[in-house]
């Protein structure tokens, strides 16, 4: 086997392709682009899973979700949550509440909108 002397580093067989290496501006703005990636996603996570643990089945994450939300933010946040960890599109839709009074359990209807989000489970 016949090999090659190079002034710096080792050896190359002869036949052997040399690495071709790729433009260090080019993969340096490749791999900031990926970690910005990365770092949007972890971000992303770490805001949306309380929410999702909040109303999540606790055995079993996949499972459907049928959640009454009272805030109109949370009821958002939920449903893109589980668009999310479950990869399906949540549903919200408003409902009248309905709220106990006092120890005897009359219920007074309140003027107030709650938001049931459902969703199908995970569809892996």
């Amino acid at each position: 086997m016949a090999f090659l002397k190079r002034k710096h580093g080792s050896p190359r067989q002869i036949g052997q392709p040399f690495p071709v290496s790729e433009d260090p501006k080019v993969a340096a703005r490749r791999n900031a682009i990926g970690s910005q990636e990365l770092y949007k996603l972890s971000v992303k996570e770490r805001l949306l899973r309380p929410v999702f643990e909040k109303y999540a089945n606790k055995k079993d994450w996949k499972e459907p979700i049928d959640a009454v939300v009272l805030d109109k933010r949370e009821a958002n946040a939920l449903a893109k949550a589980i668009e999310f960890f479950q990869g399906v599109e949540a549903e919200i839709s408003p409902i009248d509440v309905a709220v106990p009074v006092d120890e005897s359990g009359a219920l007074v209807h309140v003027p107030k909108k709650a938001y049931r989000v459902t969703s199908e489970g995970y569809m892996g």
